[in-house]
């Protein structure tokens, strides 16, 4: 048996054998020409008229041709392709062989051959990070730990979330799984809330939290590859004998830096401003101003830009009731850039969200005008918005997220307890799908979204009826085609779902909190 490790696309097999004559052919593939619901693990064989030569190659490539790093071994007439890694989820591999392959004879394949075959579809896996004994009655929406993830391309899972007076963190990985029990910090003085998390490597991350007294401060951590540091207060709530309000934005992380945004003001006077802070050299910078603009800042994001800074986001109340959508970039030693206007008309902007495809950054937002009128808007940062009118309003109307990958952009919103979807290949975008019909007398939670490199996408959310218990459901759209929607909650309490990511391989994971008169769990579920 002879054995090599491959990475070859079909242009780069020719050898230079010339035969004029051939009998050397594939005889039969493993899996078959266009086989679907293959398993991740399935071998990959080559069946030949006759013994290849020592340097006989075949391509693997996936999706819509990246090259698959595999290991070739020869066995008599059987070649065997063997993937570095596991395959990826609900994805079209292509095997390859160039018409120059020859026999040990020399005797060429003659003309070139293909064969094609999909993935299966993962499956879900619910887990029960966390339970914890209720100190009050649950919380509407069944929410109360408010569970945060960041999801990295090695299937790598960072999980944090508060409860009570203790922050939790979880990790996840997929040589080891889930670590036995989440990691807890108890915080003195004072109550943690609204945690964020991103991470930029396995040993890069950071993780964000309001610290509440009497008011806010911003309390951040961060990660070092084996542990969470001690919070360090990026931003006090009172300065100089000055006491304010204070809430996170979010929180985002490079290779060389990490950074935040946190909008600072008085809820009594109804101003705020938005500011920045930089982590870098092992300390967090003074808070910096991101805006000067006249009115109140409210909700904002921020997200590495894939080139070693940060895109910031935020909508801006005038004083005259109008509302504009504004962003910025904000460089890895804290200079600013030039705000830009990307929307702007009377009404409020609700639902803010920032995704990030290779090096485009998306953004997205609900723009409320009057009382029955509302729009959806996606945005690439520099490209042009594009408008999804809509007639009337509704509680659940307020939510959209964007999620994005290189080739385009995965649009979810939600209106009349019903959600909708739309996905963009580059600045194409489809048709609206209805993924969950209205419900006349209920309603629909914030969508947790994830789009792979495939351009499969998951949308997860909370379905909200008038009565009765509060479900996390699940839909996934493969190839474009969305599935009926389905039940992922374990059947008992209220669930609320607050966030999904997804890695290369296409393992989707998502987290809710699960909650009754006897207190909650943090729950994920992932798709394998």
């Amino acid at each position: 048996m002879r054995t090599c490790l491959c990475l070859v696309s079909l242009a780069a097999c020719t050898t230079g054998v010339d035969s004029a004559t051939s009998d050397f052919r594939v005889l039969a593939v493993s899996p078959t020409n266009d086989a679907t619901s293959v398993a991740l693990d399935s071998p990959i064989t080559l069946e030949l008229s006759a013994p290849p030569a020592a340097d006989f190659a075949v391509a693997l490539t996936a999706g819509t041709g990246e090259p698959i790093p595999h290991a070739l071994a020869i066995d008599g007439t059987t070649v065997t392709l063997t993937p570095s890694d596991r395959m990826w989820i609900a994805t079209d591999y292509t095997i390859g062989v160039d018409a120059a392959m020859h026999a040990e004879t020399g005797e060429v394949l003659g003309a070139p051959f293909a064969s094609k075959f999909v993935t299966r579809d993962g499956a879900w896996h619910n887990i029960a990070l966390q339970s914890q004994v209720a100190l009050v009655m649950a919380a509407p929406l069944g929410a109360g730990a408010a569970p945060n993830l960041a999801a990295l391309p090695d299937g790598t899972v960072f999980a944090g979330w508060e409860g009570g007076s203790a922050l939790y963190d979880q990790k996840f990985t997929p040589a080891t799984g889930w670590l036995p029990m989440p990691g807890a910090l108890t915080i003195s003085g004072g109550d943690p809330d609204a945690v964020d998390i991103a991470a930029a490597g396995p040993a890069r991350a950071v993780a964000g939290h309001e610290k509440y007294v009497t008011r806010s401060s911003i309390e951040a951590r961060t990660y070092n590859g084996s542990q969470w540091s001690a919070p360090t207060t990026v931003a006090p709530y009172n300065v100089g004998g000055t006491y304010y309000d204070q809430w996170l934005g979010g929180v985002a992380a490079t290779d060389q830096t990490y950074a935040l945004v946190f909008h600072r003001g008085s809820f009594s006077t109804d101003h705020f401003d938005l500011y920045a802070s930089v982590h870098a050299n092992n300390a967090w910078g003074a808070p910096i101003a991101v805006e000067q603009l006249v009115g109140t800042t409210s909700g904002s994001d921020i997200i590495a830009d894939g080139k070693g800074g940060y895109v910031i986001a935020w909508s801006q109340r005038a004083t005259d009731g109008t509302t504009a959508v504004w962003a910025t970039t904000l460089s890895s030693s804290g200079v600013v850039g030039s705000p830009q206007k990307l929307d702007d008309g009377a009404g409020t902007v609700y639902s803010l969200s920032l995704a990030r495809g290779g090096d485009t950054v998306w953004i997205a937002w609900m723009h409320q005008q009057g009382s029955i009128g509302m729009r959806v808007v996606a945005q690439p940062l520099g490209g042009s918005a594009h408008t999804i009118e809509l007639d009337g309003y509704s509680f659940g109307g307020e939510w959209v997220q964007i999620a994005a990958n290189a080739r385009g952009a995965l649009l979810v919103y939600t209106q009349y307890g019903g959600v909708f979807a739309a996905l963009a290949d580059g600045a194409t975008w489809g048709s609206v799908v209805t993924v969950d019909a209205t419900q006349p007398s209920g309603d629909a939670g914030r969508p947790a979204i994830a789009l792979d490199d495939r351009g499969n996408a998951t949308a997860t959310w909370t379905r909200v009826p008038m009565n009765g218990r509060r479900t996390t459901m699940v839909a996934r759209a493969l190839r474009g085609q969305w599935s009926a929607a389905a039940q992922l909650d374990e059947g008992t309490g209220s669930t609320y779902v607050w966030t999904a990511g997804v890695d290369t391989a296409g393992r989707v994971t998502t987290a809710w909190t699960q909650s009754d008169t006897s207190g909650y769990k943090v729950w994920a579920a992932q798709l394998e």
